[in-house]
């Protein structure tokens, strides 16, 4: 018998995939088609999720702020960053943001259906539809990270 999904989900996770769906085609993603990232969840109830294209260019600046503002928008555009507590409700976990790249994701619950493949796992936000009605499919895979698997 597999052990409940709260349980598993703890500890430290390495991004493998982030792939997009749109009207049933394939898409290319934000990140990229080798997205870099890592999910923590803690045994406390908070999480956090980092994920990133991995060859952004440099903003050539010590900080966003610093940055001019096309580089600091292309930064920004290739991440997606969130942290806050947790909650595992059947096979969907509940993602309850307080901090996050996106200030309109604070105060708000992503939720994310958990589907397993051996030790392998994928979370997948609800279906969303394009203004043309398409629906939008996204699919996030996670391995436990090499420190994880020692």
């Amino acid at each position: 018998m597999s052990k409940p999904h709260a349980t598993r989900l703890v500890g430290s996770w390495q991004l493998q995939r982030y792939q997009v769906v749109v009207g049933g085609e394939p898409r290319s993603s934000i990140l990229g088609a080798r997205p870099q990232g890592l999910l923590l969840y803690h045994p406390d109830g908070y999480m956090s999720a980092v994920m990133a294209a991995r060859d952004r260019d440099a903003v050539n600046a010590p900080s966003l702020l610093a940055a001019d503002d096309r580089a600091a928008l292309a930064a920004a555009r290739s991440c997606i960053a969130y942290a806050g507590r947790y909650e595992v409700w059947g096979d969907q976990v509940h993602h309850h943001v307080e901090n996050s790249l996106l200030p309109d994701w604070v105060g708000r619950t992503l939720v994310r259906t958990i589907r397993w493949q051996g030790d392998v796992l994928t979370l997948s936000p609800p279906d969303e539809q394009t203004r043309s009605g398409k629906t939008v499919q996204r699919a996030i895979t996670w391995t436990r990270t090499a420190a994880e698997k020692q």
